[in-house]
């Protein structure tokens, strides 16, 4: 009777084990999912707004600076000079329809290009996309005249200017220039102290608008000009309330905001760095929790299923029971016992069985044991593999005595040797990280999660801890006692490469490959600092959090790399050396990573190098001997403050003499080729096709002519057609069309003008006062 209660209490214990398995789970998981959600939504929300603000930024940013450079790169072509320099008739259609295209912008900005205008206020003309037109005729002249005198007392040659939200004129007339929405206004010539052009560029709003609200998702954009006044929104919500509260939108800190009908948004700021413009990307709070009620009510019907299922579970309980009963049974056959002990406790019964079975297994838990080290071994090579399954973790850990905290975090460790410069001794390498894995102190092996192995030609070590903080202060504890160690022990240092620190024991691969890319960086970066204190224990530690850190804020600086290519063309070696310094120190600051430093080393001075050669130099007379392996020497060198030298006195040094000898001996004879050009073309070529018949870039040319004529290019041309029409005007008995045929000139008229703007006087009239004069 007695047992058969014992079976019954055994069968009730069941069930209400069953009832909080399954009820306490639910309960707990509801509100756990619902909080959880809530918050973590709420944290990807306002990084997911903050990416959104920054993107937008970055995008519009981008398109506006690429319009901006693309027209300051044109304002010294020959189409913007003709248009400067020229008293604009309606017969010049080839110019005119140049000077288009260049103020049509390039092919790829052209659609985010509305239209423009270029007005010249000494030749009283204007041309834009609507058509050519006499400035007295303008309509809005004194818009105009205010938008040319904007700050005319600066330096500043160009600005944008923002109408956009302001009052607009729907329908523009012919005649009147458009300075509606955002436009880009450059005033010309851009190096005169007294420039008597404008150029206005108009930016498409509807291309700009596209822009903005582009990839939004669920979010919401307003965007705001310097003076506080709206260029687009599509939120009227979030703009009325920055009206009420602008004061708060200063601050980046701001993440959330709250309407007066208790409306709540998530919000992001970014600020432009072109337009000056504040981006505020917005998102709902309320459809953040409108999913997590959805998860909270799922979690309500799951328990009111639950309990229909109470009824269930005292049936199922027999059920789950009788595996108890047949495995008593089952253990009874095995041992050939009588069925009279089948009424004793089931439990003690097992529990007695499983005892014998230990005992039958000590040998191989002795045997184990004195294997652990080795087992420790392969065990954290195949985490490093990826070999252990989440099943499999815990009887691992458990097996080997490992004792595993929250957190945990992988270094790697390289020894270095004192001399730079030291023949790189495989076997002496191997040798030494045995004997340091060998012989590590008890208090470094207490510090780590399992004992330190040999990997790769690394050494590799775990360290663990509760806390993040801790594992910090555990870390650093590690670095400096292995320092120590190493440097007293072996009279050599270390570098070291740490991994973020993950939560998750089956993240250890990831981690040790963090610790390994850390420590390359480390080796590279290590390497500029100068040891002059022989006992000095210090070693290169790189943190891989710092990389990524690093590497999401470099951009390579294409600025930089022409700078030093017009530096090393202008032969300033002085300029050139401070480009590679500020070049290499970004590199630097930035902490870029050892194989991004690499490629963009090696651009820059293959950048550096094409100057030779485009110059028409032999690289062979440049570097000597040393051509071959100008690559090989450079990729052997770690030293950043070895690798700046090399790059000015190996690379730059040598290309600027080779080029200053070269134009030197070469400058009165490059004067004669041109010279030559404008006499076999009557005039007619212009400064690009006389660099490139010569294989001489423009500038180049340009500086030859100032340095030998005192005179530009079209100065020149100018004066040789002015002195080639004055000898066929006196000796000659051509026409007046037949000398413009005979100088180019497919226009007479364009002719006659030419000759009146620099003699003063008309062909017709200076060939009359010369048969006068002779008469």
């Amino acid at each position: 009777m007695i047992e058969r209660i014992k079976n019954i209490q055994y069968k009730n214990r069941i069930l209400w084990y069953l009832l909080v398995v399954v009820f306490a789970p639910i309960i707990i998981l509801g509100i756990f999912s619902y909080s959880t959600y809530v918050t973590e939504v709420t944290k990807n929300v306002n990084l997911s707004t903050e990416a959104t603000a920054n993107q937008i930024k970055n995008r519009t940013d981008s398109v506006l600076i690429n319009i901006k450079k693309d027209y300051l790169e044109n304002e010294e072509s020959d189409e913007i000079q003709w248009l400067l320099n020229t008293d604009i008739k309606y017969s010049d259609y080839s110019e005119l329809v140049n000077a288009t295209d260049v103020l049509d912008g390039s092919t790829y900005l052209s659609e985010y290009i509305d239209g423009y205008t270029f007005i010249n206020f000494h030749t009283g003309w204007v041309l834009s996309n609507r058509g050519l037109y006499d400035y007295a005729r303008v309509e809005n002249q004194g818009d105009i005249e205010l938008l040319y005198q904007y700050k005319a007392d600066t330096l500043i040659r160009n600005f944008w200017l923002n109408q956009i939200g302001k009052s607009q004129i729907t329908k523009l007339s012919r005649e009147m220039v458009n300075l509606n929405n955002l436009s880009f206004i450059c005033r010309l010539p851009a190096n005169s102290k007294d420039p008597y052009a404008l150029m206005i560029v108009n930016i498409k709003q509807s291309k700009l608008q596209e822009i903005i609200s582009d990839n939004l998702g669920e979010n919401d954009i307003t965007v705001i000009d310097e003076d506080g006044n709206l260029v687009y929104t599509t939120n009227d919500d979030v703009y009325h309330y920055y009206e009420e509260n602008e004061d708060k939108f200063n601050s980046h800190d701001l993440q959330s905001i709250k309407l007066k009908d208790g409306k709540a948004y998530n919000i992001a700021i970014a600020d432009s760095d072109e337009l000056a413009w504040k981006y505020i990307v917005s998102y709902d709070v309320d459809k953040i929790r409108a999913a997590a009620d959805k998860i909270l009510s799922f979690s309500i019907v799951m328990f009111t299923i639950v309990i229909m299922g109470f009824v269930m579970s005292i049936l199922a309980t027999r059920k789950i029971y009788k595996p108890v009963s047949s495995l008593t049974d089952h253990i009874h056959e095995l041992e050939n016992e009588e069925k009279s002990k089948r009424r004793e406790n089931e439990f003690e019964y097992i529990a007695k069985s499983i005892d014998n079975l230990v005992g039958k297994n000590t040998a191989l838990e002795k045997l184990i044991e004195s294997q652990q080290g080795q087992l420790t071994e392969l065990f954290q090579l195949r985490l490093i593999k990826s070999e252990i399954k989440q099943d499999q973790l815990e009887y691992y850990l458990s097996r080997l005595k490992l004792s595993r905290q929250k957190y945990l975090s992988v270094i790697s460790i390289n020894i270095r040797s004192q001399d730079a410069f030291e023949e790189y001794d495989e076997a002496r390498q191997d040798a030494v990280r045995i004997g340091v894995v060998e012989n590590l102190p008890k208090d470094i092996l207490a510090q780590l999660f399992m004992p330190a192995i040999c990997n790769a030609k690394t050494i590799t070590m775990a360290v663990t801890q509760k806390q993040e903080s801790l594992l910090e202060e555990n870390i650093m504890r590690v670095y400096e006692r292995i320092s120590t160690f190493v440097f007293e022990q072996y009279n050599l240092r270390i570098n070291l490469g740490i991994s973020k620190s993950f939560e998750d024991l089956l993240m250890y691969r990831t981690a040790y490959y963090e610790s390994v890319e850390a420590l390359k960086n480390s080796e590279v970066f290590s390497r500029e600092q100068k040891i002059e204190n022989t006992t000095d224990t210090s070693s290169g530690v790189m943190f891989y959090s710092d990389i990524m850190n690093a590497a999401d804020g470099y951009i390579y600086d294409v600025a930089l790399e022409r700078e030093i290519k017009e530096a090393v063309d202008s032969c300033d070696k002085e300029r050139a050396f401070y480009i590679i310094d500020e070049f290499i120190e970004e590199l630097v600051n930035k902490k870029v990573s050892a194989n991004e430093c690499s490629f963009y080393m090696h651009r820059f001075m293959i950048s550096i190098i094409l100057i030779a050669s485009n110059a028409g130099l032999i690289i062979n007379d440049v570097f000597g001997n040393e051509v071959d392996n100008i690559f090989l020497s450079f990729n052997q060198i770690y030293d950043l403050n070895k690798m700046t030298s090399f790059y000015k006195y190996k690379i730059v040094t040598p290309i600027i003499k080779e080029l200053s000898n070269y134009r030197t001996s070469r400058t009165s004879e490059i004067m004669t080729h041109v010279q030559r050009l404008i006499e076999e073309t009557k005039g007619d070529i212009s400064l690009t096709e006389c660099a490139e018949k010569l294989k001489f870039h423009p500038s180049y040319i340009w500086k030859i002519m100032k340095l030998e004529k005192n005179i530009t290019f079209t100065d020149y041309v100018a004066q040789y057609k002015i002195s080639e029409a004055k000898i066929m005007l006196k000796e000659t008995n051509l026409t007046i069309a037949e000398i413009a045929l005979a100088l180019k000139y497919t226009n007479t008229q364009n002719f006659i003008r030419f000759f009146s703007k620099h003699v003063g006087t008309t062909p017709g009239k200076y060939r009359q006062e010369y048969n006068k004069m002779l008469s």
